[in-house]
C-alpha cells in the first residue's frame, strides 16, 4: 500500500486548513520544479524552464515554511518535502548554469560564423540540398541526405 501522508481536517481557527493548503501548493510547486529541470536541458527555451524551476523550488520552500508554522501534524511530511525542494533547487540551479554556458558558447560560435562566413561548425559546408557537392553526406556524392 503506498504511503499516504496524514492530512488533518481544518481546526477551529482555520490555521490547520491554511497549513494544509500551503502544503498542497508546495507539493505542486515541487513537481513543477522537478519537471522543469530535465525539460530545460532538452527543449530549446531551456533558460526559461530553468528559471521557472528555480522559482518553483523557492516558492515551494516559502510555502513549506509557512505551513510549518501552523501545523505540527504535518511536520514529518514538511521535512521530507523540504529536502526534496532543496534538491530540486540545486538541480534547477545547475541546469540554469548549464543552459547559460551553452547559450554563451553558441552565441560566440554564431558571431564567429557571421564574421568569417564559415558555417562549417554548424554542418553547413555547402548547399545541403545539392547531392553533387557531398555536403553533409560525409563527402560521398552518391549518398543522399535522406536515405544515407
Amino acid at each position: 500500500m503506498p504511503y499516504q501522508p496524514y492530512l488533518p481536517q481544518s481546526g477551529q481557527d482555520g490555521s490547520e486548513g491554511a497549513a494544509l493548503k500551503a502544503f498542497k501548493l508546495a507539493r505542486r510547486l515541487i513537481i513543477a520544479s522537478a519537471v522543469c529541470c530535465p525539460a530545460s536541458v532538452v527543449l530549446p527555451a531551456g533558460v526559461f524552464f530553468s528559471i521557472g524551476g528555480v522559482a518553483c523550488a523557492i516558492a515551494a520552500l516559502v510555502s513549506l515554511a509557512s505551513s510549518a508554522k501552523y501545523s505540527k501534524a504535518l511536520a514529518a511530511d514538511i521535512r521530507t518535502a523540504r529536502i526534496i525542494a532543496i534538491i530540486c533547487l540545486a538541480i534547477a540551479a545547475v541546469t540554469l548554469v548549464i543552459n547559460v554556458v551553452m547559450i554563451v558558447i553558441g552565441f560566440q560560435m554564431l558571431l564567429k560564423a557571421f564574421e568569417t562566413g564559415d558555417f562549417s561548425a554548424f554542418g553547413l559546408d555547402g548547399n545541403p540540398f545539392d547531392p553533387s557537392t557531398g555536403a553533409n553526406t560525409g563527402g560521398d556524392p552518391q549518398r543522399s541526405l535522406t536515405w544515407g
